[in-house]
């Protein structure tokens, strides 16, 4: 079994060492993010309503997937468009044999764990030369230069499941002008960044550390993989927080439904008195074996017992696709509990495996391999809310 390493994390010390904190106000975060949800799902269906449309009606005129909510498909420009703002230079200036030789890395670290080592030294220093190169002066607003920045997101290993997204959407621009794909791509851009403005004066307080920890990461970050990661920006924080509150709306009637549902607890949560976690493999998986009584994952797993609702540890969200295969066609519902800038991504898998999920936030990012090893926490009555 792998080793659960956070018996010497330190507790945190204050807002200062994180990108984001919800613990500031947790009821006041979840009051915030539900209300600018509702406006942003009615600004974005305002400004760009007759393109989903005409989207919803090339997918099912194509038969590419069973049909998503409409909400689901309004999120997905907001998407293009903030990685479009943040990364689309950099793609444009991406060469070929780097992306290949990248997107193979990503590949074989997931596919054999045993090799995660090497190719995470090769990816580091990949995503740091093309992070250190000059970006294009200008992005490229049209097919080529869209299904290009797709290629480089998926590349990076660190946008599967939003590239995946944005294939669909390079297909239905393929069905458009030159100039109605210049006009959309542009519409997006604008979109997006509507979006941060306002994300940053709404939700802003709960993410002050952010800019402060990217201006860190060039150096403390060079050549290691998650240096990507871990410079991603406030807009790219919201947008994830705001993702995550749709879907948790749309799978909400599945989740419901489902009989047996199991939480999915990150090992940054374990917090045992001496030593490592003890936790115990159990049918793929890890279980809380109780060792120490004030670690949040005991206190967790024993308040929700009685309501027999069951516990699961995830060592890495690395492994996190792995763990979920266990539950794919079992009928059991899915709380995820992640950091911020894992859940979209975990969204999106539990949905491609017709696994009915809700989402609940970290209170504060603590992971000793990308962040400042803390034992992290949740808020409990937002675990039970969603419950």
């Amino acid at each position: 079994m792998e080793q659960l390493n956070s018996g010497n994390m330190n507790q945190p010390g204050g807002i200062e060492q994180f990108a984001y904190d919800l613990s500031i106000d947790e009821g006041e975060f979840y009051c915030r993010l539900s209300d600018f949800t509702d406006d942003q799902l009615a600004a974005i269906d305002d400004c760009i309503g007759g393109t989903i449309d005409r989207f919803i009606a090339h997918m099912l005129m194509t038969g590419a997937e069973n049909p998503r909510s409409r909400n689901e498909y309004l999120l997905e420009p907001l998407i293009a468009g903030i990685l479009w703002n943040e990364y689309a230079c950099r793609s444009r200036a991406a060469k070929m044999s780097q992306l290949i030789r990248l997107s193979v890395y990503s590949s074989a670290r997931n596919i054999r764990p045993s090799i995660k080592r090497f190719c995470d030294a090769k990816k580091g220093k990949l995503i740091t030369g093309m992070l250190n190169a000059p970006a294009a002066e200008s992005e490229n607003p049209d097919l080529h230069g869209f299904r290009s920045f797709v290629r480089w997101l998926a590349s990076t290993g660190e946008f599967i499941e939003e590239a995946k997204r944005l294939e669909h959407w390079a297909g239905f621009l393929a069905a458009q002008s030159k100039d109605a794909q210049a006009e959309m791509i542009e519409q997006w851009s604008a979109l997006a960044a509507a979006f941060a403005a306002d994300a940053r004066i709404r939700l802003g307080l709960f993410t002050s550390g952010v800019e402060r920890i990217r201006k860190d990461v060039p150096v403390r970050n060079r050549n290691r993989e998650n240096r990507l990661f871990c410079g991603r920006s406030e807009a790219e924080y919201h947008m994830n927080m705001f993702a995550a509150e749709v879907m948790n709306r749309e799978f909400r009637r599945g989740f419901a439904a489902a009989e047996k549902k199991v939480v999915l607890l990150p090992a940054c949560m374990s917090h045992p008195g001496r030593g490592s976690c003890r936790a115990a493999e159990s049918d793929g998986s890890l279980a809380c074996s109780g060792c120490t009584a004030s670690c949040q994952v005991n206190i967790l797993t024993s308040a929700l017992a009685p309501y027999r609702v069951g516990t699961s540890i995830i060592p890495h969200s690395s492994g996190f696709s792995r763990y979920l295969k266990r539950w794919e066609g079992t009928g059991t519902a899915l709380v995820g509990v992640a950091c911020v800038l894992n859940l979209l991504r975990g969204g999106y898998e539990m949905r491609g495996l017709g696994i009915p999920a809700q989402c609940v936030f970290l209170d504060y990012s603590g992971c000793a391999k990308h962040w400042n090893g803390c034992a992290t926490k949740l808020s409990a009555s937002q675990l039970f809310h969603v419950l």
